[in-house]
């Protein structure tokens, strides 16, 4: 199917419409050691006092990143810059009185529309190989487990300008045109089907948080934006 537009129903909310999103990367890092008894730490290595050790020099990497910035504008400023989460999931050790052998951590890296994918991993591994080198006893395997490219149109798309006109339509005034934090399926129609794609649905209060949820005058809206918006596209 070739398709004019696309609408993603989600990645924008309220007075904010998604012409944009960040790309992820997730990294799993697993940090060797050698197991021992409690009693004799000194006969082992411990795989999570290294993989702590490799956590706090990641900060490095972190701080060097924060200094990137997207052209899109956000919904909120701390979102220009590309984000890195450490731990989402952890685990490692078999027993309280056993020197740790292994220490696993993901890392969640959300990457800029004017970042490139491959280049973020190979900057990544880059990293974490200059810490085995500067961390006595650190070894560390990388491994991608999943990628997503980030994806966006020219904010001043005809697409865009149709959307903002129906927005307006129903309340009078037009929305802000921004880049998601989240990525999106909207990848797939913009960057492999050529379909020139925004995302707009009725938001949330929330997300991935206890009792995530959203509000009947949020859809109630969404639902006459979306009926303003495909008259306005005929």
């Amino acid at each position: 199917v070739k398709a004019d537009y696309g609408l993603e129903c989600e990645g924008g909310g309220g007075k904010h419409l998604s012409i944009a999103h960040k790309g992820v990367i997730w990294f799993e890092v697993e940090v060797k050691g050698e197991s021992c008894h409690a009693s004799r730490p000194f006969m082992g290595v411990n795989a999570f006092e290294k993989a702590a050790a490799l956590v706090m020099e990641l900060e490095k990497l972190r701080k060097k990143w924060s200094k990137r910035r997207t052209k899109f504008a956000t919904v909120d400023p701390r979102m220009v810059t590309p984000t890195m989460v450490i731990g989402g999931v952890h685990k490692g050790g078999v027993k309280i009185n056993v020197v740790p052998d292994s220490c696993l951590f993901t890392v969640d890296r959300r990457v800029l529309p004017e970042e490139n994918i491959k280049a973020v991993i190979t900057e990544f591994k880059a990293f974490v190989k200059r810490a085995e080198k500067k961390i006595p006893g650190l070894k560390a395997n990388v491994r991608v487990i999943m990628t997503a490219d980030p994806a966006a149109i020219n904010p001043k798309h005809k697409l865009a300008d149709i959307f903002s006109e129906a927005y307006k339509q129903v309340t009078g005034e037009k929305p802000l045109r921004v880049m998601s934090p989240g990525f999106m399926d909207m990848r797939f129609l913009v960057n492999y089907a050529g379909i020139p794609t925004i995302g707009y649905g009725p938001g949330g209060l929330r997300f991935h948080g206890d009792d995530e949820s959203t509000e009947v005058a949020m859809l109630e809206h969404c639902a006459k934006t979306y009926a303003s918006f495909f008259v306005n596209c005929r």
